[in-house]
């Protein structure tokens, strides 16, 4: 081969190596493994997941959209139905924070998911659940794909020695690790997820013991934290306990808890006495009436029509407006 082929062929190879090493550097190397916290849950335990990112790089960026972990560019966590389970409802309102998650090399980010979450109709038995994730390194072109199963059990609560007391004891530290994580904060800090996992997992208890954690929840400054309170006391439409709470809110001076306390009463599709709506209208905040408007609206009750009209005239051009669009809602049928 005379020189001129051979610095061809050289140069040809060391394009074919910058080639390669291009396209090596474009793959994300996270490794994630996805578990269940228990191999055997009780029927009123939360049906915890813990997932564990690591990489080999120097530092790798993922986007996590937490509570569902279903961002359409980011990480990606499905769990396919089986044994009669059904997608659950709670996927369509994932709120929660998102934002780019660094993680360097030999670090370890765990995170928890929680299965009602995700899928509804658990009940006593055994499940082998599938499981698919997506994850993404930002400025990588190909993601890494990983997919298994969860094996566990759910069993019966019945007779369980000392469960009510275990069970309020994990509410209680979720309380506590909510309120000590969440402030102006908490969306720069890592330690989001933490308080994150707290909020979600006190909103899918669906044990009535938790409503007395739930209202410690409520109290909280935070707004994630406040709504997801709330969030959590609307199953209980049947529970006194959590009646007497959310109609005790009504009475704050603090129109971010009223306004809380009407959505409640909305999804319970309580109406409020002409009385007491007229109570909440005269203490004149403008976001107060404008929640209250709302509410009037939501109802679809034709008993609330003359309040609207008259607020239709405020001279606060957002209530007026809220009235108006109250009276169009009236106006609807059920």
């Amino acid at each position: 081969m005379n020189m001129q082929n051979l610095v061809r062929c050289f140069s040809w190879g060391a394009v074919l190596f910058l080639m390669a090493q291009s396209l090596h550097a474009q793959e994300c190397t996270v490794s994630v493994n996805v578990a269940t916290a228990k191999a055997v849950y009780a029927e009123e335990d939360l049906l915890a997941v813990n997932l564990t990112f690591s990489t080999t790089a120097d530092r790798e960026t993922l986007r996590l959209s937490y509570p569902t972990l279903q961002e359409p560019s980011g990480v990606f966590l499905d769990f396919l139905p089986t044994n009669g389970l059904t997608r659950s409802g709670n996927l369509l309102n994932s709120g929660g924070l998102s934002f780019p998650r660094g993680l360097l090399g030999g670090q370890l980010f765990k995170t928890e998911v929680f299965l009602q979450r995700y899928l509804d109709g658990f009940h006593v038995g055994h499940y082998d659940l599938p499981w698919k994730i997506k994850v993404p390194c930002e400025g990588k072109a190909k993601p890494v794909i990983a997919e298994g199963r969860l094996s566990f059990d759910v069993v019966s609560s019945k007779g369980g020695v000392g469960l009510e007391a275990r069970l309020q004891g994990e509410y209680a530290g979720y309380v506590s690790r909510a309120q000590e994580f969440t402030g102006p904060d908490l969306f720069l800090q890592g330690e989001s997820f933490r308080a994150r996992e707290a909020i979600e997992a006190l909103r899918l208890v669906r044990s009535p013991l938790v409503i007395p954690y739930l209202e410690q929840l409520a109290a909280a400054a935070d707004h994630d934290a406040r709504t997801g309170a709330f969030d959590g006391l609307i199953k209980f439409s049947m529970n006194d306990e959590a009646k007497r709470f959310v109609f005790q809110t009504l009475q704050s001076s603090d129109p971010r808890q009223i306004g809380e306390g009407l959505r409640v009463l909305s999804a319970w599709r309580v109406n409020l006495p002409e009385v007491d709506v007229r109570t909440l209208l005269i203490k004149g905040d403008p976001e107060l009436q404008g929640q209250v408007l709302h509410y009037l609206g939501f109802s679809k009750n034709s008993e609330y029509s003359a309040i609207v009209d008259e607020y239709a005239k405020s001279s606060n051009q957002i209530v007026a407006s809220q009235a108006k669009a109250a009276a169009a809602q009236l106006k609807v049928k059920r």
